[in-house]
């Protein structure tokens, strides 16, 4: 499945390469641990770490649209919520992705839900979308018309803090925490995003990349000109390896259920 869409379409993503590198590091093997990704969107991501990290896998689509991307990569295994409950009985899982939260529109509702269906001392990672001072970027995509709205955020994020109170208050504990998404990867994803946007002359809900294996056909010259560059955007994402000290601007938490 590595020749499937959705890999391709990943592997052009700066952003979403540095998100798998950072998954790498954070998630130990798996096993036959079963396991469960809130927030899917091309189930990339679920099908990544099943390869990697092994484990059972299923996933959880915020959107409809994402159902049928998902299930290509992921069978049947796929569900999507049509609420803030979720649909498994207590303690199904052994380990929980909660990847966009910000999507969410009772995000306390869903961390105590994911409390509920994990096992005594499942993990849970979350990743979402960093808010706060020090992120010049965040302002600057509303101007670049790359809203809340077209995001289909019902918040532009959380800070580190925010999510600490909420894994407290959810009945976790919380552990690692970080960020990643620096000053230059993150210029770079706005930017591609927001020219897509305006060469497409797209108005559209989420309508900022190509989201099913028609659309990526169908814009071969952009990709092929998009391709040629990503070299030196790759480039130019690596110098992210000097602002270390510096809030980056996708921030992630892992927590132990009590």
């Amino acid at each position: 499945m590595k020749d499937a869409w959705q890999h391709k379409l990943s592997s052009m993503s700066i952003k979403k390469g540095a998100k798998l590198r950072l998954l790498q590091k954070l998630i130990p093997d798996l096993g036959a641990l079963r396991c469960l990704e809130i927030g899917a969107e091309t189930g990339v991501l679920a099908d990544y770490l099943c390869r990697t990290k092994g484990g059972e896998w299923h996933a959880a689509c915020l959107e409809s649209r994402w159902l049928g991307p998902s299930r290509e990569l992921l069978g049947e295994d796929v569900v999507m919520l049509e609420s803030d409950s979720l649909p498994w009985p207590d303690a199904s899982f052994d380990f929980i992705l909660l990847s966009r939260p910000e999507h969410i529109s009772d995000d306390m509702a869903v961390f105590r839900e994911c409390r509920r269906i994990l096992r005594p001392e499942g993990g849970l990672l979350v990743l979402t979308p960093a808010n706060g001072r020090g992120l010049p970027l965040n302002m600057l995509k509303e101007k670049l018309g790359l809203t809340m709205d077209r995001y289909g955020h019902n918040r532009s994020g959380y800070t580190l803090q925010e999510l600490q109170k909420i894994m407290i208050s959810c009945g976790f504990t919380p552990m690692r925490r970080g960020s990643y998404s620096r000053l230059f990867t993150e210029a770079i994803e706005l930017m591609v995003n927001a020219a897509y946007i305006h060469i497409k002359g797209s108005e559209g809900y989420n309508d900022y990349r190509p989201s099913n294996r028609e659309s990526l056909d169908s814009e071969g010259g952009m990709v092929l000109l998009y391709k040629a560059v990503l070299p030196l955007l790759r480039f130019i994402s690596a110098f992210d390896l000097l602002l270390s000290g510096t809030p980056g601007y996708v921030v992630y938490m892992e927590g132990i259920k009590e």
